[in-house]
């Protein structure tokens, strides 16, 4: 292996070359065979390869130290060694999606550098796309002995599983500062991935057992493949994450009803309906602490300081922002801030068609997500945007509680139907609508108030088995839809709801 200069293209290369003994028939082969490998493949974690010919590669040069050495035995803390075992697990993800198996995974042939890992030389890599390559030559052990897997070792067939074994080895001396198996020999250490357990590895237990599992020396015992071990590991991350910061405050959030920029005021019902339901997205977010609108909308058109809001509420964030609509034109402007100085940790305007309101959502959610390191889950159905805009409309008229505003509210909600009889956050505005037939009244005066207890448990028998009913239409639609009189998500099984007092 030779450092050299692309002239061509100005860059630092590093030159593979086969020489004297190496240039059998065989390992020419080996040779173009390694090349075909790296050339399939395209990842940060594998080394490039950019030029070859009858006798050399032209691979990218890296800057970087072997995983394991007699500078660095290995013996490397937890969090660094799951980072680094997850990246070389994304190497061999991407190998093995092209069908390709490295074969020989070892310290040697993996880098570290400033920015992650790389893993290198495939000259034993095996393409299952070759007849000749699936499996190797009966008596002929190729690998190293060390880090090869039992199937290896006999002249067996291997296959992606094989890696696997290697990256438990790999992982294990990362782990435990020595080799999982050792011996005087070759033979010898042959014979220990053949037969023998490697001593026990002093890690956390979850970690402990990845790695066991990844040594098992039958591969139907072994994870199955790499997305199963990645899926180990990562989750062995998040509990690790969880441990170490027992103490950390849940993040929490107040959404602020939008302004309403627009030059006409009955546009008010968009830019509440657009809080409202950015609102009822963050509140599907778990670990993730949403102020309910009645508590948040109370601020409508306080001139107040955004910290003096957060303390009253409660709550470590705030966001706030507006709405100008012309015609199928939206602007809309948002933004988070942070309680405790009044500093934006995120801002964006969004100059879009009324067609991608659903996006705007969406991107503003995931931006809050992100800025708070808590998970969105995504949008599970589209909804016609014309039943949408109804369905806004009638939840500000519902919310102002009026008789004029309730009927309004029940005309929009069936309107919303009428476009989309699929549409469960429709069904879930007329179960909120019967709910509240059922616990107001209006005075001569047309005002409204609410029955006494008692009257009220009156009338439930002749009106909630119609809000059942729709609130049943909407969890079998969307099982995880958030109603506007139940503040939690409440499950279809049990779908025959009783009324309780909003928090």
């Amino acid at each position: 292996m030779w450092k050299a200069r692309d002239t061509r293209l100005d860059r630092t290369v590093a030159m593979k070359r086969l020489l004297g003994q190496h240039t059998s028939p065989a390992a020419a082969a080996r040779f173009q065979q390694e090349a075909r490998a790296i050339a399939a493949l395209n990842h940060p974690n594998i080394c490039q390869i950019y030029d070859v010919g009858p006798d050399y590669l032209v691979l990218e040069y890296i800057e970087g130290k072997p995983l394991v050495s007699k500078d660095n035995p290995g013996s490397t803390n937890v969090d660094d060694a799951i980072k680094i075992a997850l990246q070389i697990a994304a190497a061999l993800e991407e190998a093995h999606g092209h069908g390709i198996t490295h074969r020989d995974l070892k310290p040697d042939n993996i880098l570290k550098t400033r920015t992650g890992v790389k893993v290198l030389d495939f000259g034993l890599a095996k393409l299952s796309a070759d007849s000749d390559a699936t499996k190797t030559v009966e008596g002929t052990v190729m690998g190293t002995a060390a880090y090869m897997s039992p199937e290896q070792a006999e002249g067996k067939m291997a296959d992606a599983r094989s890696d696997i074994f290697s990256f438990g080895a790999v992982l294990y001396e990362l782990l435990a500062g020595r080799r999982a198996f050792t011996g005087d020999s070759m033979a010898a250490v042959l014979g220990a991935v053949l037969t023998a357990d490697p001593a026990p590895l002093e890690a956390p237990a979850a970690l402990a057992r990845v790695v066991t599992t990844c040594l098992r020396k039958a591969p139907a015992e072994r994870f199955q493949n790499i997305a199963e071990l990645k899926k180990a590991l990562e989750t062995i991350v998040s509990q690790v994450a969880v441990n170490a910061e027992p103490d950390k405050p849940q993040p929490s959030i107040a959404v602020l009803p939008f302004a309403n920029m627009s030059a006409d005021k009955e546009n008010e019902y968009f830019s509440d309906g657009l809080a409202e339901e950015i609102l009822n997205l963050l509140a599907k977010i778990p670990n993730l602490k949403v102020i309910a609108r009645t508590s948040s909308f109370s601020f409508r058109g306080k001139e107040e300081d955004i910290r003096k809001i957060a303390e009253t509420l409660g709550v470590s964030h705030v966001l706030e922002g507006s709405v100008r609509r012309a015609g199928n034109r939206l602007r809309v402007t948002a933004q988070l801030i942070h309680a405790a100085d009044g500093a934006h940790l995120w801002s964006e305007r969004y100059d879009r068609d009324m067609t991608d309101v659903f996006a705007i959502q969406d991107e503003i959610g995931q931006a809050i997500s992100e800025a708070l390191q808590v998970r969105l889950a995504p949008r599970t159905k589209a909804v016609n945007v014309e039943a949408y805009q109804l369905y806004l409309k009638g939840q500000y008229h519902r919310n102002r509680i009026t008789a004029e505003s309730l009927a309004k509210a029940k005309e929009y909600f069936e309107q919303a139907l009428a476009i989309d009889p699929n549409y469960a956050a429709a069904y879930s505005g007329l179960a909120s609508y019967h709910y509240s037939l059922a616990a107001i009244f209006v005075k001569p005066s047309g005002e409204v108030a609410l029955w006494r207890s008692r009257r009220r448990r009156r009338r439930w028998p002749s009106i909630l088995p119609t809000a059942r009913h729709t609130a049943y239409w909407a969890l079998w639609r969307e099982p995880s839809i958030t109603t506007g009189s139940w503040p939690k998500p409440i499950s279809a099984k049990r779908w025959r709801l009783r009324p309780s007092r909003r928090r």
